[in-house]
């Protein structure tokens, strides 16, 4: 099994940095894969035992020994501690080398572990929020790729760990030695913020032992592969430079290219032959997890700044050159109303909601979430999509007081009036969604963004103006030619964490989109060739050789009600305008012209996209898929029988709030770090399903009422069945119901690691 594993994540001879290991008692000796047996290696030494990390240099394991993807975490427990390895991923792209996606986790606990009953419930939490048939469904990984960064970040990122070759060569190379791996690197780049298995990487992170671990993201990953342009100009655009549009206009270095065409055949061709352009979009969306949670016992900020169910959502576009690559990417924010609010679930269908009554608390709060955007993305505008929720007129003047306060107290700094000198707009803007508005003015939720007309007009009207001037990250990238300078000291001749290995030296671990990690199956040599270059060849390049043309300046922060689905439909809005300006940019889309016009298959396969990312993250949160699914998908226009379908996603929506969201918040604080474990740890009660009285009461009631229309229909007037059929249903039903409803929260299920992160801020 050893063998076959290793033959299938091999590729031209280069092995990625999984991992190799063996059981003696109660230690596990893991090495990387790729260590030669004659060998003495650096060794990983964990025992489950105390939970205690070293690193050893022992003789390399033999080649029997048992194989692991990665290390996940480690829990340490009053009775030993619980390890967690990843052993099934499938690959689902590569941006630009592989990016995989958790299928399987497997648990390595101690035995005294398995004795002591608060440690088992524990054990049996972490085992479902890693578990893929439960709450782990969403998981990413790469063994190069950054996937917690933005390109424009990992850019930054990478200059500023770099050092230049020489006087006369504006390329940088961080030179990589021997002993460190690619994750011990990766490890030094990642934004904590997105690294969903923080908390139980603690551990590894005291030991100083975190190269063998493998930093994980919740979102979505999902990729058009190959999609088709054509020049809109009909030139080969060798060396000339394509005409600019939208924000890269302001740039005094035009993106340039040698676009490499061919003829269009198919669907594609429009009359004559037309040149044709292949690319590549890529949309990533990475949950922040210091304020991660379910839909409902999660909201607004916490105390730190921290806003809730926030995504960072960025959409990539790449276009394949005969010299070189253009390279787009444009970043969005959503997430919850950033205030101080929560909505705690009740029985209630919409659960009332409430803010934080102390203006101070507020505005601190308030502060410290827009000092922290605007670190990252230089300025914010934040949209709100209001809803039909009578508190909602209340959060949009808490929103304005907010936002005016904290701009009129940095318009006083040195440093604004500074900024003032040269921008005539504020760095933090609220955008209501259809004020001022014609024709979307009183709508709410959905209504307004279930329409393309209306959509337009919020494009036109609001967003355009601010997503324009923010713009986004450009750049180009060389193919290797010979003249890149390399160490020769890391893995695949490249010196960098971001570079990517030439055509020849591609790495690959799984074959095409289905083909899964650890299934042991074989491949040939030449299988393996082929597919490392059809999937990287064409996207294979170093972070340090881009070339700068264009950053993003600013970023929208979209957020409404439940921060699913009404800032789904704006921020795919937001995408299909800004990769319109980037194919102007390329020269692919003429100035006047539209996607929806010229490249209808790429609209529908890149709305699509934004449907399944609006459905991964809305389950994420949620439980379920976005309701604005049908609409992003068909460009704004929500077909009727939708509505049917919304309010029964709605009512199960409530469910899964009231009855089952509990325990899955409290295995999100489990491995994220919100809860800190101190021995001898917490008592986790077993909760039943307190919905019995309910349900009899739905039943009698809705029994009642079937007998009203019974009796009506056959105009029945004899007064013991009107008593017995009628009336003794519907008082017995309806008493149920209301007593149900009068204790509210007693009959919901309570998260029990973490309670007190429900209401920061906030007095019960």
């Amino acid at each position: 099994m050893m063998n076959k594993t290793r033959e299938h994540i091999a590729c031209h001879g280069t092995i990625m940095e999984t991992l190799k290991y063996c059981i003696d008692n109660s230690i596990l000796y893991f090495q990387l894969s790729s260590t030669v047996s004659t060998a003495r290696v650096k060794t990983l030494e964990v025992d489950l035992r105390d939970g205690s990390l070293r690193i050893l240099t022992l003789d390399a394991l033999p080649s029997d020994s048992l194989p692991a993807l990665g290390i996940m975490g480690l829990m340490k427990l009053e009775g030993g501690a619980v390890l967690v390895l990843i052993t099934k991923a499938k690959k689902v792209c590569s941006i630009p080398h592989p990016v995989f996606k958790v299928m399987a986790t497997q648990l390595i606990t101690h035995e005294k572990v398995k004795k002591t009953f608060k440690d088992v419930r524990l054990a049996c939490l972490l085992h479902e929020a890693l578990d893929v048939r439960t709450y782990g469904q969403h998981m990413y990984f790469s063994y190069r790729t950054d996937l917690t960064r933005s390109m424009q970040s990992s850019f930054n990122k990478a200059q500023q760990t770099a050092a230049p070759l020489d006087g006369n060569d504006k390329r940088l190379r961080q030179h990589v030695p021997v002993s460190k791996s690619f994750l011990a690197y990766l490890w030094n780049r990642v934004d904590r913020r997105f690294v969903f298995n923080l908390g139980i990487l603690q551990p590894f992170e005291d030991a100083g032992v975190q190269a063998f671990t493998i930093p994980v993201i919740v979102g979505y990953v999902g990729q058009v592969p190959n999609p088709h342009f054509r020049n809109s100009l009909c030139t080969q655009l060798k060396g000339e430079t394509p005409p600019a549009a939208g924000p890269s206009a302001s740039c005094e270095t035009k993106m340039t290219g040698s676009i490499k065409m061919k003829e269009c055949s198919g669907s594609l061709a429009h009359g004559s032959h037309h040149n044709q352009v292949e690319g590549c979009i890529t949309l990533v969306a990475r949950m922040e997890v210091m304020r991660c949670g379910t839909r409902l016992w999660r909201k607004g900020l916490d105390l730190k700044g921290n806003n809730a169910h926030t995504f960072e959502v960025e959409q990539m576009l790449s276009i394949q050159g005969q010299r070189d690559m253009l390279h787009f990417s444009h970043l969005q924010v959503r997430g919850s109303i950033p205030a101080l609010w929560s909505q705690p679930p009740n029985i209630l269908l919409s659960p009332p909601a409430s803010a934080s009554r102390d203006k101070n608390m507020q505005e601190s709060a308030f502060k410290l979430f827009t000092d922290r955007m605007l670190q990252s993305y230089q300025e914010i505008v934040l949209m709100h999509v209001p809803v039909k929720h009578v508190e909602d007129q209340y959060m949009n003047l808490l929103m304005r007081s907010l936002v005016e306060h904290e701009a009129h107290n940095r318009s006083t700094t040195n440093e604004r009036a500074a900024l003032q000198c040269s921008s005539s707009h504020s760095s933090i803007t609220l955008l209501l969604a259809g004020e001022g508005v014609y024709g979307c003015e009183g709508l709410k939720g959905m209504q307004l963004v279930s329409s393309r007309s209306r959509l337009d007009k919020l494009w036109k009207l609001q967003l355009e103006e601010h997503v324009r001037r923010h713009g986004y990250f450009s750049a180009t990238s060389v193919k290797d030619s010979g003249e890149s300078v390399s160490t020769g000291n890391s893995p695949g001749g490249r010196s960098d964490l971001g570079s990517a290995p030439s055509t020849s030296d591609a790495i690959d671990l799984a074959v095409g989109h289905s083909q899964e990690l650890g299934k042991g199956g074989t491949q040939s040599a030449a299988a393996g060739d082929q597919s490392c270059t059809n999937i990287d060849a064409s996207q294979s390049y170093d972070m340090l050789d881009l070339r700068q043309q264009g950053l993003q300046s600013g970023v929208l922060h979209c957020s409404c009600w439940d921060a699913v689905d009404e800032s789904l439909a704006v921020q795919q809005l937001v995408g299909i305008h800004v990769l319109e300006q980037q194919l102007r940019e390329a020269g692919l889309l003429d100035v006047h012209a539209s996607i929806h016009e010229e490249y209808p298959e790429v609209e529908e396969a890149v709305r699509t996209l934004w449907n399944h990312l609006g459905n991964i993250t809305s389950d994420q949160v949620s439980g379920l898929g976005s309701l604005a699914g049908p609409a992003v998908k068909t460009g704004g226009d929500l077909p009727a029988w939708a509505w049917v379908g919304n309010h029964y996603f709605a009512l199960e929506r409530w469910f899964h709030g009231a009855f089952l969201d509990a325990r899955k918040q409290d295995a999100i604080d489990l491995v994220t770090g919100a809860f800190k474990y101190v021995s001898p740890g917490p008592s986790l009660a077993t909760q039943e399903h307190n919905y019995g009285a309910l349900q009899i009461g739905a039943l009698l009631g809705a029994w009642g009422l079937l007998q009203v229309l019974f009796a009506a229909w056959y105009r029945w007037t004899e007064l013991s069945y009107l008593v017995s059929g009628v009336l003794l249903p519907l008082s017995v039903g309806f008493t149920l119901l209301g007593y149900v409803l009068s204790k509210g929260s007693a009959y919901v299920e309570q998260p029990q690691l973490c309670m007190q992160l429900l209401r920061p801020g906030m007095t019960e």
